[in-house]
């Protein structure tokens, strides 16, 4: 992309007669240029000709471009600048920020290895109940509205109809409600999460193949048949392998990070006045005791 761009002879003047002025102007006049050199390399040009034009559909000008860069330039000089000043020991958001980085890099270096099948088997048999398949249920519900006022004799009635009319639809007999006469294969939690907490394990109590009820819900009464139900179980590998992997992936990352502290942490002597001795966490490095 970078070709195209600086095909244009007076582009290709006006970006680098443009650079070498700026860099001319940082540049102390006594000795090498030192640490007052800014590069700007061509993939930092290449960046912002690829932003640019993804933006705005279009490359951008000469000036445009220059701009780009200027601001590039402009950022680089007062951050280097703030950091000769000490501008960053005094605020609190840029230490916890550039503390966060550093974290970073461990972070990244842990994410970039790929598990392999035994490592996440052994992070699952360390896991079991984190990674457990859900009971599964298939089920039809008659919802009951409380504003009826159904009464204990209604109920059982109402039961021994749903019992009787083997080949009726259920929901001629169900209240208006947007709730869902059947479910299909639907676990425990979005089953909770349909009618409310606890209506899940309400139905592990329930035979399958007949009406039931009533269950208590977050809307009412409902009276239930159970077609089928699978039982909760400890998950295989290939059931909720990306789980296990997010799960692994995260555990790598913390340790990978508690690992560059405790490294880095260990090339310090921490001072601190002998009465708040007791209140350093215990690590694994050399602390010497400050007089006070």
């Amino acid at each position: 992309m970078i070709k195209k761009i600086i095909k244009e002879p007076l582009l290709h003047f006006a970006v680098i007669g443009g650079l070498m002025f700026a860099l001319y102007a940082l540049a102390p006049r006594d000795t090498g240029i030192g640490e007052k050199q800014i590069a700007v390399s061509a993939q930092d040009i290449e960046r912002h000709v690829a932003l640019f034009e993804r933006k705005w559909q279009r490359l951008p000008t000469a000036n445009e471009l220059s701009a780009l860069l200027e601001n590039d330039i402009r950022e680089e000089i007062f951050y280097r600048e703030a950091l000769a000043l000490g501008l960053d020991r005094d605020d609190a958001l840029v230490r916890r920020r550039l503390a966060q980085k550093m974290e970073f890099i461990s972070a990244d270096i842990a994410q970039m290895r790929q598990p392999s099948d035994e490592e996440l088997q052994a992070y699952l048999d360390s896991n079991p109940t984190a990674f457990t398949a859900q009971a599964r249920y298939h089920f039809d519900q008659v919802y009951l509205d409380p504003a009826r006022r159904y009464s204990n004799a209604d109920v059982l009635e109402l039961l021994e109809q749903l019992r009787a009319a083997v080949s009726v639809d259920h929901r001629q007999f169900s209240d208006p409600i947007m709730l869902p006469a059947q479910l299909v294969d639907t676990d425990t939690q979005t089953i909770d999460r349909t009618f409310g907490e606890g209506f899940a394990a309400a139905l592990a109590n329930i035979p399958t193949g007949q009406w039931h009820g009533p269950i208590q819900s977050g809307y009412g009464m409902h009276l239930v048949r159970i077609s089928s139900h699978q039982p909760g179980h400890n998950a295989q590998l290939a059931e909720v392998r990306d789980a296990v992997e997010g799960a692994w992936r995260q555990a790598e990352r913390k340790q990978a990070q508690a690992a560059l502290y405790q490294s880095l942490r260990a090339q310090y002597q921490v001072l601190v006045p002998e009465a708040a001795h007791h209140l350093l966490a215990p690590v694994e490095v050399k602390v010497e005791v400050a007089a006070e």
